[in-house]
């Protein structure tokens, strides 16, 4: 299981827009099948975190927009 969570640290409104994207990833399982895995991971550790770079690219941008539109939506509703 991944979970990404992005959290503004600027108030609405200021610039830069500033944000934190945090991210926890927990992996169990009690299958024999996981344990051989546990074994390779050291193997495909740099393939882990170029996939892992890449979905932090993905989850910026998709904060950013998501941030927009948000913003946007505020600014609508205060006219």
């Amino acid at each position: 299981m991944v979970e990404t969570h992005a959290t503004p640290l600027t108030a609405p409104g200021e610039t830069p827009a500033r944000t934190v994207v945090l991210e926890a990833t927990i992996a169990t399982s009690p299958r024999p099948g996981f344990q051989v895995a546990r074994a390779f991971s050291p193997l495909v550790a740099a393939g882990i975190r170029h996939t892992a770079s890449g979905l932090w690219v993905d989850d910026l941008a998709y904060a950013e927009r998501r941030y927009d539109l948000r913003t946007r939506h505020q600014h609508r509703r205060t006219r």
